[in-house]
């Protein structure tokens, strides 16, 4: 008479690429359990309709169905009511393609972002533009200029949050102090695709014309002495300041380049 075919555990990790840990986990867990007890030392030994077993494990998470369902497919045993469980699955395997194809897309953005960071760009001079009108997500404007960054979290939490990194960041700057070479934050703000703020978390950048320039953040400072010799040579005066990151940066963000956008005073 022929023994029945049996395996220890270490061999069945062999074979599935199932690791010890995780065999040991769906015992515990009652979806795959050893059919057979050696009476003498009191091992466990899996069969072969255990390997199949683990077999259907395998291809049931591939497809990212839990195991409480898996457990469910066992005792089925019928296709025709397998098959309607798994297509329950296609709607939430949509959504997660998706989720996953927009954070690719996130990673490759990111990526431009440093090429774009890292680029030895020159600092053009001074360009009069005439800007449309610019509604951003913003935070309060009660508040001390230490909590701008807070601030605009607290507002983004409120509409929901940003489903991808894909942004830009921009300040209102405090002007005397930036006649002075420092780089002021009073308010933030984030310009996002999509985004579409609410009362409370508008901030208008208004229509008409503006001194623009790039120029260098580091660590609270910024020379824009030659924007303010601008406006003294052409007779102006600026009302808002408006800087914004160029790229996207996690670290430093202490240290960036920004577009300078300064609203002449007594224009529309």
């Amino acid at each position: 008479m022929t023994r029945n075919i049996r395996y220890r555990i270490g061999e069945v990790s062999d074979i599935t690429g199932i690791s010890k840990d995780t065999l040991h986990f769906y015992a515990r867990e009652g979806v795959v359990v050893p059919d057979e007890v050696d009476p003498d030392n009191g091992y466990r030994y899996y069969s072969l309709r255990n390997m199949w077993q683990l077999d259907v494990v395998k291809m049931c998470r591939g497809l990212d169905i839990p195991l409480s369902e898996i457990r469910a497919i066992f005792k089925l045993r019928d296709n025709e009511q397998i098959t309607r469980l798994l297509a329950s699955h296609y709607d939430d395997a949509v959504r997660k393609a998706e989720t996953y194809a927009r954070i690719a897309e996130d990673i490759r953005w990111y990526e431009c972002q440093h090429e774009q960071n890292t680029k030895d760009v020159s600092f053009p001079s001074i360009q009069v533009k005439n800007l449309s009108e610019d509604i951003v997500l913003s935070g309060a404007s009660e508040h001390n200029n230490q909590t701008y960054h807070t601030d605009v979290q607290k507002a983004l939490k409120a509409m929901g949050g940003l489903s991808s990194i894909r942004r830009t960041y921009g300040y209102v700057l405090n002007i005397t102090d930036a006649q002075k070479g420092r780089f002021t934050k009073e308010r933030e703000y984030i310009r996002a695709e999509g985004l579409k703020p609410g009362d409370d978390y508008r901030l208008v950048l208004p229509a008409g014309e503006y001194a623009v320039m790039r120029a260098h953040v580091s660590h609270g400072a910024c020379d824009l002495s030659a924007l303010f010799q601008w406006a003294e040579d052409h007779h102006q005066a600026f009302d808002l300041i408006f800087a914004e990151e160029e790229g996207l940066q996690l670290f430093d963000y202490e240290a960036c380049d920004c577009l300078i956008k300064a609203h002449l005073k007594n224009n529309p």
